[in-house]
């Protein structure tokens, strides 16, 4: 059940980065690098796993644009900016094609030397890794599992078969809208290696799309 009065749900757009031109793409860089600059939003990025986001744009615009335009030249990956109804930039979410997903036999050791050792074992999962975000300030504004659980409604809607992982330390918010956008969580939470990072995943539930199907 959702800790927040549902009497307008609110108004959110995935929009692709492929499509953005080069103003636009300037103009997304600089609202991204700043939503990555407020202490709250760092925080609750770090408490998703979300460490690789603030990497990519908080250090600079210039490294922001530069980021966006690698994202368009992406062939697995399809990246949306999240704007708001009156058009604010206020997050960003992605739909990746076979996405390895990897269980560590030995999970004290890093990520990095896991892979490398081929220590861990892959997870078999559904064809798409959707994922998305929303800044702290706009999850306050707009009802903060509302407003997540409506950007995970679209990615679901766009790939049904798919999967998402989330540390568990991110919160009951953030959990309950991944499930209230129709996702089920597998039993058994794991340091579930998503090759985000390369020292140690945190402790993360496995959540499927709830039509979703694995490939053999």
């Amino acid at each position: 059940m959702s800790n927040y009065p549902e009497a307008r749900v609110p108004g959110i757009e995935l929009v692709p980065v492929k499509k953005l031109d080069l103003t636009q793409v300037v103009q997304t860089a600089e609202q991204l690098h700043r939503l990555t600059n407020s202490p709250n939003t760092i925080a609750e990025l770090r408490r998703r796993g979300r460490q690789g986001t603030i990497r990519r744009y908080s250090g600079s615009v210039i490294d922001a644009v530069e980021n966006l335009e690698v994202l368009q030249e992406q062939s697995k990956l399809k990246a949306f900016v999240v704007r708001s109804e009156i058009g604010s930039v206020i997050g960003m979410a992605t739909i990746q094609k076979d996405l390895p997903l990897y269980e560590p036999n030995l999970p004290f050791l890093p990520a990095a030397l896991e892979r490398k050792l081929g220590l861990s074992e892959p997870v078999r999962t559904p064809d798409y890794n959707v994922s998305g975000w929303v800044d702290a300030q706009s999850r306050v504004e707009l009802g903060s599992e509302v407003v997540l659980r409506e950007v995970y409604k679209e990615l679901r809607r766009m790939a049904p078969d798919s999967w998402t992982i989330e540390p568990m330390a991110a919160g009951h918010d953030t959990h309950h809208a991944i499930m209230n956008a129709d996702f089920m969580p597998v039993d058994g939470s794991v340091r579930f290696d998503e090759l985000e990072t390369a020292w140690y995943p945190p402790v993360s539930q496995l959540y499927l799309g709830r039509t979703a199907v694995i490939s053999s």
